[in-house]
């Protein structure tokens, strides 16, 4: 871990916990997007490493493509975003 590293911009992250389910919110600004063109579609893949109690660490995704974790493979994007335009009225 680089404890000094600051992104430009961060996401906005909220965790709120009720009848053991662990809800996790995330507001990404529009500069940490990459430009999509109108029509296009943004691939995501979200994913998380999870530090336990322990010191053990735990890998999600919505897809593991490996027996290793490997976020980068391009398998694991597998939430397809769709873009929206509207005219203003």
């Amino acid at each position: 871990r680089d404890q000094d590293f600051t992104p430009a911009a961060a996401p906005e992250i909220h965790c709120t916990q009720e009848d053991g389910t662990l809800v996790l919110e995330a507001h990404v600004p529009p500069e940490l997007l990459p430009t999509v063109p109108a029509g296009s579609d943004l691939q995501v893949s979200l994913a998380t490493v999870i530090e336990r109690k322990d010191g053990q660490f735990e890998y999600w995704t919505l897809r593991h493509v490996a027996a290793q974790p490997d976020f980068h493979a391009r398998d694991t994007f597998v939430l397809t975003l769709a873009t929206a335009t509207h005219k203003a009225a």
